[in-house]
């Protein structure tokens, strides 16, 4: 069984591929796989579910919501090939299943072997763990608080992992590859001087001085505008280094 979560959120057993759908029980047992194997407590269950405002007599709702999710798992498991198992374990729930292929699982492997200091072993991981990716985290779902908290860091992982893949095509020379990437990240992260920065440099070394200077005045454009505040000694220093760079030539 291969369950999606980086993008739409799909089961896939055998030939039949099950779209999860926005709901409490989908919340729930998604909030259950990304910590399958182990005990989520009922208390993160019921703050996902009512939206971190759970009632006083959330507990007793949950193990509703529980039997209902325990027969959606039937739903994508008929045959009961994957063994799919929703368990009470105290302080709450354990999700547990044979053969389970967790997309998130792989990425969390692929962002460790992506840290490599050996550079091809690291590229190849740093393209694995993006190709990944077909959307955003949870798409067609509903996050609350505690998916809504996955998601960010899941996010911010995937950032890193491209700013990973950016820095190695940079040390390599490969600045003209890197440049689309780092436009999407300074789009994306428009405050981060990490991508503006790494931007100009790419400009810069792959011979494009005018486009590296628009994007300096771009990024303090936006700093200004946004921060109230100048770039850092930094990012002027790459711009310090294009005039120094055009005086010489």
């Amino acid at each position: 069984m291969r369950i999606t979560l980086l993008g739409p959120c799909t089961v896939q057993q055998g030939r039949t591929l099950t779209v999860l759908r926005p709901s409490g029980r989908t919340n729930l047992l998604v909030l259950l796989l990304v910590q399958h194997d182990r005990v989520v407590p009922a208390r993160q269950l019921a703050e996902e579910l009512w939206d971190g405002d759970p009632p006083v007599h959330a507990i007793n709702d949950l193990h509703a919501h529980v039997s209902r999710a325990r027969r959606y798992l039937r739903e994508w498991d008929p045959s009961d090939s994957a063994s799919l198992r929703l368990h009470t374990a105290f302080p709450g729930y354990r999700l547990t299943g044979n053969g389970l292929l967790l997309d998130l699982e792989e990425f969390a492997q692929l962002f460790v072997l992506s840290r490599s200091e050996n550079s091809g072993t690291a590229e190849a991981a740093a393209r694995q763990a993006l190709a990944l990716w077909q959307g955003r985290s949870f798409e067609g779902l509903r996050p609350g608080p505690v998916l809504g908290g996955i998601q960010k860091r899941l996010e911010e992982e995937k950032s890193q992992v491209r700013l990973r893949l950016t820095d190695l095509l940079l040390e390599q020379g490969r600045h003209a590859e890197a440049v689309p990437d780092l436009s999407e990240l300074v789009t994306r992260h428009p405050l981060d001087e990490r991508y503006h920065r790494r931007l100009i440099i790419a400009y810069h070394r792959s011979g494009r001085p005018a486009a590296a200077l628009e994007a300096y005045h771009r990024a303090r454009q936006t700093l200004i505008e946004n921060l109230g505040m100048e770039p850092s000694p930094e990012l002027r220093a790459c711009l310090q280094n294009i005039l120094d760079e055009g005086k010489r030539d």
